[in-house]
């Protein structure tokens, strides 16, 4: 299957486990923390990858070390990623979960260059050869962008929207 994901490009860092954030300038040890690829393009590249097909992804991030870092992640899991833009003007977009013992994990969240992708932004041939597009972040993305990317020819669509 030939796939292309389509939206929030995002890089996480997960810390775990966070009883409380220390007050003032106090410090916690935790026992793991770790950066990984998330978001409803980048996340859900990640899941298509790791069953087998062949996927391309498609969003915007900065051009900061964070941004390399979430492509490398990206490259590294196997995703092409010559479809992703670099938005030089906005930070890529970031979450820190501090995750609590029993598995709650509330956001720190930076939009970033989620909201500076546009329609000019996609490479419309490469859409319409896409097997599958999945859409994610169609709240943040907006209705006439949905519509356009999920109306393009040759493809079978679906669109997702993250709560």
């Amino acid at each position: 299957m030939n796939v292309i994901t389509m939206g929030a490009h995002i890089l996480d860092v997960l810390v775990r486990p966070v009883s409380e954030i220390p007050s003032g300038q106090d410090t916690a040890l935790v026992e793991q923390m770790r950066m990984t690829a998330a978001g409803t393009a980048a996340g859900t590249a990640l899941t298509f990858a790791k069953l087998g097909a062949s996927v391309r992804t498609s969003g915007a991030i900065g051009t900061d070390p964070p941004g390399d870092l979430l492509l490398s992640l990206l490259d590294r899991a196997g995703i092409d990623t010559g479809l992703v833009v670099r938005k030089p003007d906005v930070p890529t977009s970031m979450s820190v979960l501090p995750i609590r013992p029993n598995g709650e994990r509330p956001a720190l969240h930076l939009l970033g260059a989620n909201l500076a992708f546009t329609l000019d932004d996609i490479d419309w041939d490469a859409v319409a050869a896409a097997d599958h597009i999945h859409l994610g972040g169609v709240e943040m993305l907006g209705p006439d962008f949905a519509v356009r990317v999920l109306s393009t020819p040759k493809t079978t669509a679906s669109a997702h929207q993250s709560t």
